[in-house]
């Protein structure tokens, strides 16, 4: 555990921008510097919740790949205005771990992660091989054309299937809740439900986000992230959390 001032950066992958930090220090090892995510950049670029990144609140399998020895280091950050804000970082180690254990659990997101990373890789360390010079911001590059036509973007769906697997909820709720919340968005907008509009425009259930209008889209997209965020971030139940959206947003 650490009290020292970490300087930040930031690195892209696919469409998301994690947060990385660096204390000072260097490794024993390989004598390069030691770098840290932060667990809130870690565990958003994957579409989960702060929470999954504590260390008193990791799950047991994914406390068996981290190893008895594991633990995260807590800093600050000071920006450019002077006000400060508390760290909670990952050696980029034990990171990959995590990317590697959701990977494993079935997380679409942290796949793609890891598939993406562990190419460039190798990339890498072949062109090494062949002494070819590497180029400065390579590895993020070759990663994100990796990533390339692939979505790497949480959905309202994901937030809703999350608070399933993680809260008590009875079968016919798991069974209903995302028709219940698709017609909820749609009630907000349009003033009817998915199956409505369908009739309406003459669409398959499926095209109906194809028949929206630009602003029709923007209000709909408007709405679902703000009730993700609020599932995730707030713990509101998913037909609460977009009856608020709604409310704020129309």
């Amino acid at each position: 555990m650490s009290n020292s001032k970490a300087l930040k950066s930031s690195i892209t992958i696919g469409s998301v921008v994690i947060e990385t930090y660096t204390l000072g220090e260097s490794c024993q090892e390989t004598g390069k510097f030691v770098n840290y995510l932060s667990g809130q950049g870690l565990a958003e670029s994957i579409g989960l919740v702060n929470s999954t990144t504590m260390q008193k609140r990791l799950s047991e399998g994914l406390k068996g790949m981290l190893g008895e020895g594991f633990t995260t280091m807590q800093s600050t950050f000071t920006n450019d205005t002077g006000a400060s804000s508390k760290l909670n970082l990952w050696h980029t180690t034990d990171a990959a771990k995590y990317y590697l254990y959701h990977a494993m659990q079935g997380n679409g997101l942290a796949c793609q992660i890891m598939t993406a990373l562990a190419g460039t890789t190798l990339d890498i360390m072949a062109d090494d091989s062949f002494g070819r010079v590497y180029v400065s911001k390579d590895a993020e590059k070759y990663t994100n054309a990796r990533l390339a036509g692939k979505v790497v973007r949480r959905e309202l769906t994901d937030a809703v299937q999350l608070y399933c697997e993680t809260e008590e909820v009875s079968e016919g709720y798991k069974a209903h809740i995302y028709g219940n919340v698709s017609d909820a968005v749609n009630k907000g907008v349009f003033g009817k439900t998915s199956k409505q509009l369908c009739v309406e425009r003459n669409v398959k259930k499926a095209n109906l986000r194809n028949s929206h209008s630009a602003k029709e889209l923007k209000s709909v997209s408007n709405i679902e992230n703000l009730a993700m965020k609020l599932i995730d971030n707030k713990g509101y139940e998913p037909m609460e959390a977009v009856k608020m959206a709604v409310d704020l947003m129309m």
